[in-house]
């Protein structure tokens, strides 16, 4: 069994901080937390994510059950991206329980040679732990499957992702931050080795007057064999809080991994780094799970792999809202006639060694 990891994402807002330029004593405490980390199994992927101790922090707005599949290539509906086939609304702290799958379970499209690319979702609320004072929790899940039954649809592309955005207030007229902490637990594991674990992170900057403008914040994706590494984000890499300013026109904020600033190069290599044939991934040293992991626990987030996105902001941003997307992606392949040949007469020696032994 592939290991990997999963994710932690914690969110933060602190004030303090003027139009290009503030001090360095920007954050002066947390005003609004959401966590969020995963775990994956047998080819699900499952995430929890803790929007906080009161119903002052739930969320509004809805879930969204979204697919993006393709035949050899070419998307389904033809040049669609995401599209949504279902929707959970999200309820009031006084309803805030019970388990939501998408209508339909699964979505399925399929091509006409008989090639299937299937989404499952589900989103399951409920409230914390003792451990952490409580609190409102969503668990989401979605799994992918890809068949390609026919070399025409070669090669079928299955992804499922659940987003999840939610909006943040600035918490004074000064200067503030966001920040968005992103730590590995449990198992990833993919019945198809072509599967893989992906989380988009976005954020939009709402500003007091006029049109907002959307950030791809980080972006992060493993592939359940270790064949592709990737991290990416929009941020300027400008630490406002070590030179006093930030600079007009961009979005500004350092990625730290494990406390230190590096670039979203250097994380894909520290990433990679960590995967190893035969091994799989290790990721998570401490074997923390999606149960017992509390991102409350500064012992706990000091002992797993840590990648930090930090926003510095300004009082002309009134308000952002994060995006999150996590979700699951499976390919399949039409076999090469040789290998196809190799799996049957394997197939028919186990049939002739078993009839051996049944005789003898």
């Amino acid at each position: 069994m592939r290991m990997l990891s999963n994710i932690l994402f914690s969110v933060f807002t602190a004030a303090s901080m003027a139009p290009l330029a503030f001090a360095a004593t920007s954050d002066s405490g947390a005003a609004s937390q959401s966590s969020d980390w995963f775990a994956a199994k047998s080819g699900w992927q499952t995430d929890r994510i803790w929007y906080g101790n009161t119903a002052t922090g739930l969320p509004t707005g809805k879930w969204d059950f979204q697919y993006q599949n393709s035949f050899a290539g070419s998307p389904t509906p033809p040049g669609a991206g995401w599209n949504t086939w279902s929707s959970v609304n999200k309820p009031p702290a006084a309803t805030w329980t019970g388990t939501f799958y998408s209508v339909p379970y699964p979505h399925v499209d399929t091509s006409a040679g008989g090639s299937t690319a299937e989404n499952w979702a589900y989103v399951s609320l409920y409230t914390g732990f003792a451990i952490t004072g409580g609190g409102y929790y969503a668990k989401k899940g979605t799994y992918s499957r890809a068949n390609a039954a026919v070399n025409a649809d070669s090669p079928t592309v299955a992804q499922t992702r659940v987003t999840d955005p939610w909006t943040i207030q600035a918490q004074g007229s000064d200067a503030w931050t966001v920040a968005m902490e992103y730590s590995e637990l449990g198992n990833f594991s993919s019945p198809q080795a072509q599967g893989s674990l992906f989380a988009e992170y976005g954020i939009s900057l709402n500003a007091s007057a006029g049109s907002s403008t959307a950030y791809n914040l980080l972006s992060v994706n493993l592939s359940a064999d270790g064949s592709s590494v990737s991290v990416s984000t929009a941020l300027n890499g400008n630490n406002a809080e070590a030179s006093g300013s930030l600079v007009g026109g961009q979005l500004n904020g350092v990625l730290l991994l494990n406390g230190a600033e590096v670039t979203a190069a250097q994380a894909t290599a520290a990433l990679q780094a960590r995967y190893a044939d035969g091994t799989g991934w290790s990721l998570n040293p401490n074997g923390y799970t999606l149960a017992d992991f509390q991102p409350d626990d500064p012992t706990q987030t000091a002992s797993v792999f840590s990648l930090s996105a930090r926003v510095f902001l300004d009082a002309s941003t009134s308000s952002v809202t994060m995006s999150t997307a996590n979700g699951s992606m499976a390919v399949a392949v039409v076999p090469e006639p040789g290998a196809l040949a190799l799996v049957m007469a394997g197939l028919g020696s186990i049939g002739v060694f078993m009839r051996q032994r049944r005789t003898s």
